[in-house]
């Protein structure tokens, strides 16, 4: 997910992505291990 044109405008640099899985829920987190 990207910042939109209005919140760039406002300073906003963040990224976020998202993993879904169309099917249902996700059976465990996709973060990677720390």
């Amino acid at each position: 997910m990207l910042p939109t044109d209005e919140t760039w405008a406002d300073g906003d640099r963040d990224v976020m992505c998202t993993v879904y899985d169309p099917q249902g829920k996700l059976k465990e987190s996709m973060l990677p291990p720390r």
